[in-house]
């Protein structure tokens, strides 16, 4: 272990200094052959030396480091660059800009994460509370549809069957889903044999009245009185 030495007076954070701040990014600057070409020359291990000549080498959390920090000079090619440890490039940051400068830098980090992810988790409710009160609104829109199927003519049952049919319908109102369903129960019903074309009955015993005639929308006019509702049929 060595103790760290002081940052010298004058080598805190200037003005000229913050241009660090983009360290990371001018790394992306990189090329690949220098990069190939320092891991060949550290043997994959950290290139860090004490002033004793004591060299890390540790091969855990490696990264790639200007010697001389790009603000200050440094220039992305392999005698400019090392292999580095986590612990020992932060010490090297340490020692060039101050102590001060990169615990600010850490705190501004950390506080801009905290932001991303505040925003995140605000914008994943939203968009949760949004979902719920969709699914919320189709359910009560759904139930005005299985209670006009039923006033219709049809069967709880068969009403429940159409709405459960176009569940994933994108028609958001009523008058759109009830033709939906209205359409399911068409083919359904046609193809049977047996019953023949499909007809929309008002009641039992009422005449039939064809799909196309059915009327919707505010105050529009059924024609027939309707059928006994849900919960009387069966």
């Amino acid at each position: 272990m060595t103790s760290r030495p002081r940052a010298p007076k004058g080598d805190s954070a200037t003005s000229a200094d913050a241009a660090a701040a983009t360290e990371t990014a001018e790394r992306a600057n990189v090329s690949n052959h220098v990069r190939r070409e320092v891991h060949d020359r550290d043997d994959e291990r950290c290139a860090w030396v004490s002033e004793d000549g004591v060299r890390c080498g540790d091969r855990r959390f490696l990264e790639y480091e200007h010697r001389t920090l790009h603000c200050r000079g440094g220039q992305p090619t392999a005698n400019c660059m090392a292999l580095y440890c986590r612990a020992h490039n932060q010490y090297e940051a340490e020692r060039q800009l101050g102590v001060e400068f990169m615990e600010a830098k850490r705190a501004e980090a950390v506080a801009e994460r905290a932001a991303a992810e505040e925003e995140a988790a605000a914008v994943a409710a939203a968009s949760a509370a949004a979902a719920a009160a969709a699914v919320a609104m189709r359910r009560v829109v759904d139930a005005d549809v299985e209670r006009a199927l039923c006033g219709m003519g049809f069967k709880k049952a068969q009403a429940r069957e159409a709405v459960k049919a176009i569940a994933e319908a994108a028609e958001p109102t009523v008058e759109a889903r009830l033709r939906a369903a209205l359409g399911v129960l068409s083919r359904t019903r046609g193809s049977r044999s047996s019953e023949g074309a499909f007809d929309v009955a008002w009641g039992s015993t009422a005449a039939p009245v064809p799909y196309g005639a059915v009327e919707f929308g505010p105050g529009a006019k059924l024609g027939r009185e309707p059928g006994p509702s849900c919960d009387q049929r069966t």
